[in-house]
């Protein structure tokens, strides 16, 4: 990677096998933990993104997903993507290095679903902010280049981008909530 040399053959050779192997494990970890009589549904799955599309897709009992975009996602999964119909929030590492923002935001556009949400947040691969824990992408009227440009203008070290399905007016219900838990936050 560092040397500039196509790394894709390389993760998709790892990569789908692992994809192959896990989904089938989350599957059977399901179904034994939703015969214990104090867990029911409805099932999220928080996690690897390559993984979490498969299973979103072939999994009807997952409701809801959370998917970290700092990882490779191989081409056949970034197809699968458009099949992905549950909710969905996408963490994504800013200034992730190891992982191509651009394309990042082109899966978080190829997700089927028409209820998704994108959090940015500055830094590297690792480290989700603490605020994360707790918490209108299709807007012709706007430059959207334009508005990732001046997200990475602002000078904090805690801030979030949200991006949603939709044009310029209609913010989506649960952006409201997340909004009050961030005022919340901020103006104790």
């Amino acid at each position: 990677m560092a040397a500039g040399e196509p790394v894709d053959e390389i993760f998709e050779s790892f990569i789908v096998p692992l994809v192959e192997r896990a989904v089938p494990e989350w599957q059977t970890t399901l179904d034994a933990l939703l015969t214990l009589p104090e867990i029911g549904g409805p099932v999220g799955y928080s996690g690897m993104t390559a993984i979490g599309i498969r299973l979103a897709v072939v999994e009807p009992r997952i409701s809801a997903a959370g998917f970290f975009a700092g990882g490779f996602v191989p081409s056949a999964l970034r197809e699968e993507a458009r099949q992905v119909t549950i909710p969905l929030l996408f963490l994504l590492r800013w200034d992730d290095d190891g992982n191509d923002r651009q394309l990042a935001l082109d899966l978080f556009d190829a997700f089927g679903t028409r209820e998704k949400t994108l959090h940015a947040n500055l830094g590297g691969h690792a480290g989700t902010p603490w605020f994360e824990v707790d918490d209108g992408w299709d807007d012709d009227g706007n430059d959207r280049q334009l508005a990732l440009d001046l997200f990475d203008a602002f000078g904090t070290r805690e801030k979030t981008l949200h991006a949603n399905l939709g044009g310029h007016a209609g913010t989506p219900w649960f952006e409201v909530d997340d909004g009050n838990r961030f005022f919340g936050r901020h103006l104790r």
